[in-house]
């Protein structure tokens, strides 16, 4: 089977880094980026085309993160998207991407859960 690529995307370096530590033990998973801020996110999927791009919501820049989901989904373009944030669950969220985990994470099994989710519905 096909690795899925997938990006990180989260100003905070320490939880970005820590949710590749914890997702680069998946054999299905390739994590191909991890980035920090909204515009090194665009760069990285214009150029990396991901499959899958883990994003938070709120970002210390100009775009927040909900910001960047709307416009590729307004472009008709890829990748999907999988938001973990400590923001309130928001219906217009949950309608713009694949899927929505809250802050803080107990168990990074459930983001496994919400990937392989999101990779049925890419095959």
């Amino acid at each position: 089977m096909k690795k899925i690529k997938v990006l990180i995307v989260d100003d905070n370096k320490e939880i970005a880094n820590f949710i590749k530590l914890k997702l680069e033990r998946f054999e299905l998973i390739d994590i191909v980026a991890v980035c920090f801020s909204s515009e090194d996110e665009k760069k990285l999927i214009d150029r990396l085309k991901p499959d899958i791009v883990i994003t938070d919501i709120v970002r210390n820049g100009k775009e927040s993160g909900f910001e960047i989901i709307k416009m590729y989904r307004r472009n008709g373009k890829n990748p999907k998207f999988l938001v973990i944030t400590s923001q309130d669950f928001k219906l217009e969220y949950i309608e713009l991407t694949e899927g929505f985990i809250k802050k803080p994470i107990a168990n990074y099994e459930l983001v496994e859960k919400e990937l392989r989710k999101i990779i049925e519905e890419i095959k």
